[in-house]
Order: structure tokens, then C-alpha cells, then sequence
């Protein structure tokens, strides 16, 4: 592991977008990465910093500990939503299990890449099943 001890300030630096998410809140997505740094004070280890280029080229600065985290909170839907997706495919007893490690390291690493896009709003919401819902009650009416 990277072990580069870093300031808040060192770490939100150039970043588009810094959020903060709780200690073990994403460990199956974060879990094939490793932490760019970390940050402690006189109480010892504060949190995990993870600096994050999306495919659109966005910097997104994950912070995950227990203290002196920065940005902004993300909602815990959409963390745990992710989160579990990335525990399918990463434990071997369920269903959605990728045996392959390249196979699943590209999953995992595209699912990040999503996460931070979606966090930065860059993803929009699927409608298109409420789309359908609609044209099908107009259709029946």
C-alpha cells in the first residue's frame, strides 16, 4: 500500500469535486485500489484519501475514515447501492461472481469510474422504465 501521510489541503488540491463517505461504507469498491494517501493528527489515523480520475477526466477525491474528513456527504443509497454491486461480483458465494481477476478488476474499476461520474452529476437518472410505465397508462386510458 501507498503510504504518502497528506494535509487536507494537499489533497483537495485540483480536485473537481471532494466528498466524504464513512469508514467501510465502500469497502468492496474501494477495496482493489490503492489509497493514494492518508491523513492523521495527535489522536493517530484520521482517514484514507483516494484521488480518483474519471474516464471524462474529472478529479475526485474520496476521503473515508472516522475524522477530518472534507467535502461534501454523499447519499447512503446510492453508496450502499454501489457498494453491494461491487460485493456480487467480488464474493465467491454469490450469484453475480466473477471468477475471471482481469474480468473483474475491469468490472470493479468501471463501476468506480461510474460512482465518481454519478456523484458528480455527470450521470442522469434512468427514466426510461418510468417512461414506459407512462406510455403504457396513457395507452390503456
Amino acid at each position: 500500500m501507498y503510504n504518502t501521510k497528506m494535509s487536507m489541503k494537499n489533497a483537495q488540491m485540483f480536485a473537481d469535486k471532494v466528498v466524504r463517505i464513512g469508514y467501510c461504507d465502500l469497502y468492496y469498491l474501494l477495496n482493489q485500489i490503492e489509497r493514494s494517501g492518508y491523513n492523521c493528527g495527535v489522536y493517530g489515523w484520521n482517514c484514507d484519501i483516494y484521488r480518483i480520475y474519471t474516464t471524462t477526466g474529472k478529479l475526485v477525491v474520496i476521503t473515508t475514515g472516522y475524522r477530518n474528513m472534507r467535502g461534501e456527504s454523499v447519499d447512503w443509497e446510492k453508496v450502499k447501492h454501489y457498494n453491494d454491486i461491487a460485493k456480487a461480483v467480488s464474493e465467491y458465494k454469490n450469484e453475480a461472481y466473477i471468477s475471471d481477476y482481469t474480468e473483474r478488476k475491469q468490472f470493479l474499476t468501471d463501476l468506480l469510474d461510474a460512482f465518481c461520474r454519478d456523484i458528480c452529476g455527470e450521470i442522469e437518472p434512468d427514466t426510461s422504465d418510468i417512461d414506459k410505465l407512462s406510455e403504457s397508462e396513457t395507452l390503456s386510458a
